[in-house]
């Protein structure tokens, strides 16, 4: 039983405690945003310490002893196989203990480069005291204030040259070296000027130290060099209302600034409007220096949570990131690819492994907003787990970091690991290459652009129809037949991806033009983790069936899973009373578009198309289902048309039947209102009408009956580029009926041809 009591261990340490924890560092995993914090981050924490300093002099003493300055929250996770996980690494500098940073780095890296200033500053003040024996106890303060800052950026590990190293690092930049060069191992900002700040410190030359390389540690650098020169800054001043020496002296209790009372120092340090000599300069800086040291490192506090599991402690830092940058499961996952790599002696940026991890990084990276980002993540790692090993990945961030690390180490060679970081990247680009098609940019999906204009025009098709339908769990067949197209770059791949198109299509507008979503997905799962075995189709993932990508398969098992539905009789009756608006409206779009492709309008009974000649009418192309001139789904007797359209299309609301629907540029019943069949006529015959003597005679027609046509939708109709689907409709009379009977028939006749058109995408006899 799980004691939820010591799952977080939390505690509230200063900066001091947090920092003096003997052997103790910090790793700043890889996927951890890089160090960021501008210079207004850092004027803010000075202030909030400056201002600390000033409350423990005015406010009342009630109030300076509860004075703290609360910096957050600080999640920690220790590292407990470094030989693994902790990359570059020379195991003689390893720290005693590591902890991995979750979440704090900004505030850590920060601190850190405030005690490497501080220390400079400290002992830049320490040197300009007398030799004198009476300053000795000051200057043993200052060695203990320079012990405390040294402990605030630096681990001293006791041996390698230097032995202190930096104290917080960043994986796979910065490695803890025992007595290597700085330049070779301290890359990041952070580790570079901590770094050199020890080397200097040793050396006895923290006078001459560099400045940092890195722009943004520069600035902050700069930013905290300011505030403290306002900190030693002794006499009066107008705009600078930083506590002076005495009044410090006089109202902090001693032993918050030096160990024990130094009442001999108090000689040195007159009035702030008194006489400063270089002595009393010094001491009056120092003074002041100790007391915002005192209140930086003893009463500014973390909140420290050390959760027991890894896992929880990124889902503790998800929950409390709402509102920040998220990190997601891939991010958390490529360190441990790095890792392999580097036991492997290979650099990650020189291997496929990068190439690969690159394209998941171009389509999750900047994907805008952290919702959207958290969104797409958890759909792409749905799919890569069922197309992987069949497995159903939950939303949940630690679930999703698991199954992923766990995967890969249970890869038990370099090929096999770049197998599965290889399937990451194809899924990457199935993504950008197949959901994102746009037609009106690419002429085909990308790797099918030497196969037949019948081929990209179909696949195209299928992709959009797919997409627009919110079937996502097509993505993962569709993107294991693409994977192997990447890989082969073959035109037998490219053609047998564009069948897959076709069946997944079929497959998917067959069953829900005559039943509901219900058991769907859960096809597509046992495809992907079992396969049929009773009917020798295996596994489709990769794990269990890399060599199983064939479309005979695919085209069998859906046939199967179809059940009933397979059989074309069976398949009409439930499909003409199941294909309405209201139960299956982009199937309804679907069957508009299939039974208007290379149709031609029946003269034996109007209002019904029939087949044509191959090539008449193409509407199965992808730029066709984006036009816009079929924007909007019509319902040719309007919802609220009682009393001027056939009662018996509003029994059982048979009005929202596909035989009552065609598609338009836009919603001609906006302006027809619960006109008659007569009026709809009149507008649908002006659709992609380019002929004058036509449009006057429509216009006559209508003033003949007492209509006014609205000039904005009859512009919206002429200006269409299309009517061969509308040419069926428009042969009923104006004086005849568009009743139930003929929606009936229309409904059945728009299935026949649907059934006709895909059947054949699944093996189906038409």
């Amino acid at each position: 039983m799980i004691d939820i009591s010591k799952a977080f261990s939390p505690t509230s340490e200063p900066i001091s405690g947090f920092f003096q924890q003997p052997g103790a560092a910090y790793y700043i995993p890889l996927y951890q945003r890089e160090y960021s914090w501008e210079a207004e981050n850092v004027e803010q924490l000075m202030e909030d310490v400056f201002n600390g300093v000033k409350s423990l002099i005015e406010d009342s003493p009630e109030i300076r002893e509860r004075a703290i300055h609360f910096m957050g929250t600080v999640i920690l996770f220790q590292e407990s196989s470094p030989k693994q996980n902790i990359q570059p690494r020379d195991d003689r500098a390893l720290p005693t203990r590591i902890d991995n940073v979750i979440d704090g780095q900004q505030r850590i890296s920060t601190i850190a480069l405030l005690a490497c200033v501080l220390l400079q500053r400290l002992l830049n003040l320490r040197s300009g005291l007398p030799g004198d024996a009476k300053f000795d106890s000051l200057r043993t303060e200052i060695d203990s204030k320079r012990d405390l800052l040294l402990e605030l950026f630096s681990v001293d590990i006791k041996r390698g040259s230097p032995s202190r190293k930096p104290i917080i690092v960043r994986g796979s930049v910065d490695g803890w070296t025992f007595d290597g060069t700085d330049e070779d191992n301290y890359k990041s900002g952070v580790a570079s000027y901590i770094a050199s700040t020890i080397r200097a410190y040793t050396n006895n030359s923290l006078g001459k130290l560099a400045k940092p390389n890195d722009k943004r540690v520069a600035r902050n650098v700069r930013e905290i060099e300011k505030w403290l020169k306002k900190i030693e800054e002794t006499g009066p001043s107008d705009d600078n209302d930083y506590p002076r020496a005495k009044q410090i002296l006089e109202t902090i209790p001693e032993e918050s600034l030096w160990t024990y009372p130094r009442p001999e120092l108090r000689d040195h340090v007159p009035e702030p409007t008194g006489e400063f000599d270089k002595v009393a300069k010094v001491v009056s800086s120092l003074v002041q220096l100790f007391a915002f040291i005192h209140y930086f490192a003893e009463r500014c506090c973390f909140t420290v949570i050390k959760p027991v599991s890894e896992e929880w402690a990124f889902d503790m830092f998800q929950s409390l990131n709402a509102s920040g940058t998220p990190l997601t499961a891939i991010e958390t996952f490529k360190p441990l690819v790095v890792n392999y790599l580097a036991q492997e002696g290979k650099i990650f940026k020189d291997t496929k492994s990068n190439e690969y991890f690159s394209k998941v990084d171009q389509l999750i990276g900047d994907t805008g907003p952290a919702a959207k980002k958290n969104k797409l993540t958890d759909e792409f790692l749905t799919i890569f787990a069922l197309t992987h090993d069949g497995h159903t990945l939950s939303t949940q961030f630690s679930l999703q970091r698991r199954y992923l690390n766990d995967r890969l180490r249970a890869a038990d060679t370099p090929a096999a690991r770049e197998d599965f970081v290889r399937q990451m990247g194809e899924l990457a680009t199935y993504w950008d290459s197949v959901i994102g098609f746009e037609p009106n940019n690419l002429l085909a999906i990308a790797g099918l652009e030497d196969l037949t204009q019948e081929s990209k025009s179909a696949s195209g098709f299928c992709v959009l129809f797919l997409r627009d339908s919110g079937h996502k769990m097509a993505n993962s067949v569709l993107s294991r037949f693409y994977g192997r197209l990447l890989r082969e770059k073959s035109q037998q791949a490219a053609i047998d991806f564009v069948e897959a198109c076709k069946a997944v299509t079929a497959f998917y507008f067959l069953w829900r033009a005559a039943k509901t979503n219900s058991g769907l997905d859960d096809v597509y799962r046992k495809l992907l983790r079992a396969g049929d075995e009773d009917n020798g189709i295996p596994p489709l993932c990769a794990l269990k069936g890399q060599d199983s990508i064939n479309i005979e398969n695919l085209q069998k098992y859906f046939r199967l899973a179809l059940d009933d539905l397979a059989d074309r009789t069976q398949w009409l009756t439930r499909a003409t009373q199941n294909l309405r608006y209201d139960f299956a409206k982009p199937m309804c779009k679907c069957a508009l578009f299939l039974s208007a492709h290379d149709t031609i309008p029946d003269s034996d009974s109007p209002g019904l198309m029939k087949l044509g000649t191959p090539g008449t009418h193409p509407m199965i192309d992808p730029r066709m289902w984006n036009s816009p001139d079929f924007k909007s789904i019509e319902h040719i007797a309007p919802g609220k048309g009682q009393g001027n359209w056939d009662d018996s299309l509003y029994e059982s609301e048979r009005f929202q039947a596909i035989g009552n629907l065609t598609l338009l540029p836009g919603e001609v019943n906006s302006s027809a209102g619960n006109s008659p069949w007569v009026v709809k006529s009149i507008y649908y015959r002006h659709l992609a009408e380019k002929d004058p003597e036509k449009l006057v005679g429509l216009a006559q027609e209508a003033e003949k009956i007492g209509v006014v046509l609205q000039a904005h939708t009859l512009d919206l109709l002429k200006n269409s580029s299309y009517s061969h689907h509308m040419e069926s409709i428009v042969r009923v009379p104006t004086d005849g009926k568009w009743d139930k009977d003929l929606v009936e028939l229309r409904s059945r006749r728009i299935c026949e041809l649907s059934w006709s058109r895909v059947a054949s995408w699944l093996g189906l006899p038409a």
